[in-house]
């Protein structure tokens, strides 16, 4: 298989599944008692696997119907990826437009404080998981908070100026620049996010941040070995700072039955939870219901349920983001 072969694979299996989910999914003639509980606890669910969306002028109504869809969900917050962008004015360009469709999205804000999105509406938050073309300035980092992306990767599946991604075989360490950007990552408090780093470079950031840092999509190595899933070394640095681990259904075999699909992405969210604790883990995937119904099955009551569908994740933001107003950044 060719890099342009895996870079297609990988991306299909990390988009979200906004798009094959059937809206009657979530009617009310099949709405699910498990539905009505996520729907009704809007505030909590908070994905992290972050939507790819086509950010080109004219793909408008794709997002609104992709936001009508997490709403209808039951989602109250959602990462929306600015990648993809070849220069920094493109990706300047892309988040005026990202930021013009969401005020003109029904019940849709930008979020990017402590504050969460209010029961009635969808916060979106950016980030920006590919520095590639825009690492060399530190400055930029600053530039890129104060407009209002608040999450960032040190880098993507392949190699970058902060270090290499998942997907390199040299799994080398963090680059000069990359040990600096971390630095300025806590100090302009933003959230980092370790998924789909090399395994040695994410260690790195996770042992030298001063905030807490996150995988938005992962699942365990120990049960799948694949590049883009974390070790238990990776699992357990993250948690030993505060982090959290989201546990996604990529890349997780596809196809089949969904009870298998879920039965398979639920071995791999009790892995994380046996092994670091409940506290450090969180769903990272648009579809929660199926998963949610089989964790109660399974014993969970509802206080554990809203950690696992967005309380761990909102801890983690509002702790780094919250620094930034009181002026206790790294």
């Amino acid at each position: 298989m060719n890099r342009n072969d895996t870079l297609a694979l990988t991306r299909r299996s990390f988009v979200s599944l906004a798009a094959a989910i059937p809206v009657t999914a979530v009617s009310s003639a099949h709405e699910t008692e498990e539905t009505r509980s996520v729907t009704n606890n809007r505030g909590s669910a908070f994905v992290t696997a972050a939507l790819e969306i086509d950010m080109r002028p004219g793909a408008e109504p794709q997002f609104t119907e992709q936001v009508r869809l997490a709403r209808a969900l039951g989602i109250g917050s959602l990462l929306v990826s600015l990648d993809a962008a070849p220069t920094r004015d493109v990706l300047f360009r892309n988040w005026l437009r990202l930021r013009r469709w969401v005020s003109s999205a029904e019940a849709a804000i930008v979020q990017s404080n402590a504050e969460p999105a209010a029961p009635d509406q969808l916060g979106v938050i950016a980030c920006l998981r590919d520095p590639l073309c825009f690492a060399i300035q530190l400055d930029d980092l600053a530039d890129l908070r104060a407009s209002g992306i608040a999450v960032m990767g040190m880098a993507c599946d392949w190699k970058g100026a902060y270090g290499d991604g998942a997907l390199e075989r040299s799994d080398l360490s963090l680059t000069s620049l990359g040990a600096s950007a971390v630095k300025r990552m806590n100090a302009e408090c933003i959230v980092i996010d370790v998924a789909r780093m090399g395994r040695r470079g994410s260690l790195e950031v996770m042992t030298s941040s001063a905030h807490p840092t996150i995988f938005s999509h992962t699942n365990a190595a120990a049960l799948q070995e694949h590049p883009l899933n974390a070790t238990d070394e990776q699992i357990k640095a993250c948690a030993a700072r505060g982090g959290v681990i989201g546990v996604g259904h990529s890349p997780l075999p596809v196809g089949g039955q969904q009870g298998a699909q879920v039965e398979e992405t639920i071995r791999h969210i009790e892995h994380v939870i046996h092994l670091v604790g409940l506290e450090h883990t969180g769903l990272a995937m648009l579809e929660i219901e199926p998963v949610v119904a089989r964790l109660r099955s399974r014993g969970l009551g509802d206080r554990q349920i809203a950690q696992l569908t967005g309380g761990n994740f909102r801890r983690v933001f509002q702790q780094v983001w919250a620094s930034r107003s009181t002026g206790n950044a790294a």
